[in-house]
This record gives C-alpha cells, sequence and structure tokens, in this order.
C-alpha cells in the first residue's frame, strides 16, 4: 500500500497543471508571455513554498507545485489575483450561463483547466521542449 502511495506522490510531483484563457477568441489574441512577471508573483503570493515552476504560453500557462496538486479555491483566488494585477485581460471574461442576461450570470471564468487531450499533448511538447 505505501508502494502505491509513494508511485502517486511522485507523479503528482512531476506533473503540470495548465490554465489556458477560457474564450477561444481572446486566447488567439492575448499573448500571456507579455505579462510573465505578474503571473509569476501571483503563483508565488497564492502558493508560496510549494510554488515550484511556471511555463507560460500564448494563451496559457501551467505550474507545478511542490508535491500537491491546488486546490479549487486556490485556483480561484489565483484567477481573481491574475485579473486585478492584470486589467488588460478583463474583457476576455467569460460569464455563464450565457442563456441568462449579463446582469443575472452567476459564474464569471478568466482561465480554465486543460482538458482538451489534443491542446494538453501541445502544452505538454512545448514544457519538454525546455528541459531537453
Amino acid at each position: 500500500m505505501s508502494n502505491l502511495f509513494s508511485l502517486i506522490k511522485n507523479s503528482i510531483h512531476d506533473f503540470y497543471q495548465a490554465n489556458e484563457l477560457v474564450s477561444l477568441k481572446y486566447r488567439e489574441q492575448i499573448d500571456l508571455r507579455q505579462f510573465d512577471d505578474k503571473i509569476n508573483d501571483a503563483l508565488m503570493f497564492v502558493f508560496g513554498e510549494d510554488f515550484e515552476h511556471v511555463h507560460i504560453g500564448p494563451g496559457f500557462y501551467a505550474y507545478k507545485l511542490n508535491g500537491r496538486l491546488a486546490t479549487r479555491q486556490e485556483k480561484a483566488r489565483l484567477g481573481r489575483l491574475i485579473v486585478r494585477r492584470i486589467p488588460e485581460l478583463i474583457p476576455a471574461i467569460k460569464s455563464y450561463p450565457l442563456s441568462e442576461p449579463e446582469q443575472l450570470r452567476s459564474c464569471r471564468k478568466l482561465f480554465q483547466s486543460v482538458k482538451a487531450k489534443k491542446r494538453l499533448t501541445e502544452i505538454e511538447a512545448l514544457i519538454a521542449a525546455l528541459y531537453r
């Protein structure tokens, strides 16, 4: 059992969590690399000692924490902090549910976890290319 736990812990230790802009339109227009310092500072502020590394691409950023994954609350806090530090990203925020008028929408998101296998593979290839 402890061997299985050790294997899971080691795989989490080497895992990057990738977030991309929700809006496809803005993902193609905005290059997050120009905000490298501000995103890095926000990650340091939210995760502190647990923050290990970040890779920032054109429409995404991928970060690694020391031996753990980020919680939902930490991800929400990180998104709010990034918006405060980078007001140029405010137009890229997408409101949900789309069927409701803007003032009645209950959820607003700037970033989402990358789950599409094709985009995730592209991001992993970019990160791997940096470490060759």
